[in-house]
């Protein structure tokens, strides 16, 4: 049984492409099974908009507040996301190749992305992203990763084909 770290664009593509009460309605399963977290960075990003998603995510925080990881309260948490940060900010090299790190993305130094992977290594959990860097970082930190689509499968909020029929 697996915990998903999910980060805000992934959840900004579910609510984007399934109606939001059957997105919710999956979510607080996962909480109910203990299978969901979000870093703080990712809380503090999802906050700063006024929408759907900022109400799914703060009611379901209100009912299971262990969703929401603080990095500074434990220090296994502190000590990876410091080491991973440090690491991928800049660049992020896979073997011979050179990729933009986590500070080059549209939140810059602000990004909860080193946070997804750190609170993902240090409970064994999954990772829900779509960013490159992520998944780079992911790969070499040895950390299981999905994307949003695969996530949405996983958790049944794709409705079934003809073939399924």
């Amino acid at each position: 049984m697996s915990v998903y770290v999910i980060d805000t664009a992934a959840l900004v593509d579910l609510m984007n492409h399934f109606p939001p009460k059957r997105v919710r309605k999956a979510l607080r399963r996962l909480c109910q099974r203990d299978q969901l977290r979000f870093p703080e960075g990712v809380f503090r990003e999802i906050r700063r908009k006024s929408d759907k998603l900022k109400e799914i995510i703060v009611s379901l925080e209100k009912k299971f507040p262990a969703i929401h990881v603080k990095i500074g309260e434990q220090k296994s948490f502190q000590e990876q996301w410091v080491r991973i940060e440090c690491s991928y900010g800049e660049v992020i090299r896979v073997g011979n190749r050179t990729y933009p790190g986590f500070w080059h993305s549209q939140s810059g130094r602000r990004s909860a992305d080193a946070q997804l992977v750190a609170v993902a290594k240090v409970l064994n959990g999954v990772v829900v992203s779509s960013d490159r860097a992520v998944t780079l970082c992911c790969m070499l930190e040895n950390v299981a990763h999905v994307g949003w689509a695969e996530f949405a499968r996983q958790v049944e909020l794709v409705e079934r084909t003809l073939f399924d029929r």
